[in-house]
C-alpha cells in the first residue's frame, strides 16, 4: 500500500513529478528544510484564535458555520480501482455548516494570486476523499472546500507591540 499525503499534491507533485514518484513508490524523499519557525508559530496562533469562531467573522463571503476542528488527522480507505494506495495527512480546519455538512478550509500564509490558489485544489480534493471515505469512523459529508489566504498588508507598533494587519 502506498501512502499519499495531501500536502505532497501541492508542494511536491506540482514542483517535480519524478520526485513525487520516488517518494511514493520508492520511499525516497528529498531533504526537507521544513517551514521556517515563524510560519509554524503564526499557524499555531492562527488556529488557536479561530477555533469556535463563526466563519463569517473571518470573511463575510464564507458560508455560515462554526469552526469546530483544527488540525484534523485523516486516513482514507484504499483508493479504487486498484486499492493500492490511501490518503493520509491532516487538514487545517473543518466547520459544520448550517445544513449539517462540513466545509474543509486550508489557511495559507501567502500572496493570494489566483495561480497560487488553483494549485491547492488537488490537496483539498484529497482531504474531501479521505473524510468521505475514512479508514475508520463514520464518513463525513463535505459540501464546501476552500483556501483562506493571509497576506500581511500593514504593520504598526502600538504600545511596544508589533501588529500585522491582513484581510483574509
Amino acid at each position: 500500500m502506498f501512502k499519499l499525503s495531501p500536502s505532497d499534491f501541492k508542494y511536491l507533485y506540482e514542483d517535480c513529478k519524478h520526485c513525487y514518484y520516488l517518494k511514493v513508490k520508492k520511499g525516497i524523499s528529498l531533504p526537507s528544510i521544513g517551514k521556517p519557525g515563524v510560519f509554524s508559530k503564526m499557524n499555531t496562533l492562527l488556529q488557536n484564535a479561530i477555533i469556535g469562531l463563526e466563519l463569517k467573522k473571518i470573511n463575510s463571503s464564507l458560508p455560515a458555520g462554526k469552526i469546530e476542528v483544527k488540525e484534523g488527522f485523516l486516513k482514507s480507505k484504499p483508493i479504487p480501482p486498484d486499492n493500492s494506495c490511501f490518503i493520509s495527512g491532516r487538514f487545517d480546519i473543518a466547520s459544520e455548516l448550517d445544513d449539517g455538512s462540513l466545509a474543509v478550509i486550508d489557511f495559507k500564509i501567502t500572496d493570494p494570486t489566483e495561480d497560487k490558489i488553483q494549485k491547492f485544489f488537488p490537496q483539498l480534493h484529497a482531504y474531501k476523499f479521505a473524510l468521505e471515505n475514512p479508514a475508520f469512523g463514520s464518513p463525513k459529508k463535505i459540501s464546501k472546500m476552500g483556501v483562506v489566504t493571509i497576506n500581511p498588508e500593514e504593520i504598526s507598533f502600538p504600545e511596544e507591540n508589533v501588529v500585522f494587519k491582513a484581510r483574509p
